[in-house]
């Protein structure tokens, strides 16, 4: 199967976030990190649904989008808790961004395939 490249940005996202929530102090960790890590596995798992899954792939997509959206809002809740720094909210951010913008190409480009082709005006009997 080919490698998709939101699918690879997800993964290194993870990667690099489940060491940044590690350092939370203890209830956070419990509290908002469980929340932040569930999360962006989520929306990995639900990558890897929608490249598997042609069929289910808009629903999906729809709902990976609303957990980008949940994640850069639990973020900004990390940051400006001071769990997060500045430097590592601002990477976090930047990579959810982009992620977020894969996701909505990739939507566009299947609901274009999906699109009838445009009729042409009746010729008058």
């Amino acid at each position: 199967m080919n490698r998709l490249p939101v699918l690879d940005r997800t993964y290194d996202f993870v990667k690099w976030l489940v060491p940044a929530v590690a350092q939370f102090p203890r209830q956070q960790r419990f509290l908002l990190g469980e929340r932040i890590e569930g999360a962006a596995l989520e929306l990995l798992d639900l990558l890897v649904e929608a490249r598997v899954s042609p069929e289910t792939r808009p629903q999906v997509l729809r709902q990976a989008v609303v957990r980008v959206d949940r994640l850069c809002c639990l973020l900004r809740l990390s940051h400006e808790l001071t769990l997060l720094s500045p430097r590592r909210y601002e990477h976090g951010s930047r990579v959810l961004d982009e992620i977020g913008r894969q996701v909505g190409g990739w939507m566009k480009a299947g609901a274009q395939r999906r699109e009838p082709p445009v009729a042409s005006a009746a010729v008058g009997a």
